[in-house]
């Protein structure tokens, strides 16, 4: 009853490897033109907080990001699309380069109960990264972010009732997608539940000393940060 009838956005995390060729540098396109999803496991996870909210009766407005800024595998998130049909097994509205334009705006006020909207990359906007790289002492407001008439933030937000966090692998980056929602109630998602008491067993019951390797660096630089 909460959530029947209210805009909910929804950020997990769908950023998934893309399939390439023997050299690993070509993406491989399918007949639809579309780039081929590797692994779909970042967003089968999703779906379980996607679909309950759904079942609730909100209108459900998803914002993720694939790959990175001027980077190969940022791309349009309309394969991504067709995976969350098929897990979901209901339909996902989507539009390439809908973000929170006029016509954005319209979609999610005309959404019924229920009804699943994908937004497209939200890495592919400027603001979306509140944190330049290097400069962790300029970190902006979310406040003040969020305040902005033209930002992605301020607009979404004044359009949902509830921001529902469900992309642990991204929690630590200092960008919009992730804290620029703080005029609207922030929860936890189900899979961000399962996160928080997974790592709360382990740190609580490992023997110490003990060293903790968390997110936030790749895998080729674990050695280095280990040592």
């Amino acid at each position: 009853k909460v959530f029947g009838g209210e805009v909910v956005l929804v950020r997990p995390d769908l950023n998934v490897p893309l399939k390439t060729d023997e050299d690993r540098k070509i993406l491989i396109v399918n007949e639809y033109g579309e780039y081929v999803i590797d692994d779909t496991e970042r967003i089968e996870v999703s779906v379980p907080t996607i679909k309950r909210l759904s079942d609730y009766g909100a209108k459900v407005v998803v914002i993720a990001h694939q790959g990175r800024p001027a980077e190969g595998d940022c791309i349009s998130l309309k394969p991504h699309k067709r995976v969350l049909e098929d897990l979901l097994d209901r339909k996902v509205l989507f539009e390439e380069f809908y973000w929170y334009s006029a016509a954005t705006q319209s979609m999610i006020r005309e959404m019924k109960g229920g009804e699943i909207f994908l937004l497209d990359n939200i890495r592919k906007l400027s603001d979306d990264t509140l944190l330049p790289a290097g400069s962790l002492g300029d970190r902006i407001d979310p406040r003040k972010f969020a305040n902005l008439p033209d930002s992605f933030p301020a607009v979404l937000g004044s359009l949902a009732y509830f921001f529902v966090n469900d992309g642990a692998p991204v929690w630590h980056r200092w960008q919009g997608s992730q804290v620029g929602f703080p005029y609207i109630l922030n929860i936890a998602g189900l899979q961000a539940e399962k996160e928080i008491l997974a790592f709360r067993a382990i740190s609580a019951d490992t023997p110490r000393p003990n060293t903790m390797l968390l997110g936030g660096e790749k895998i080729t630089d674990y050695i280095d940060l280990a040592k």
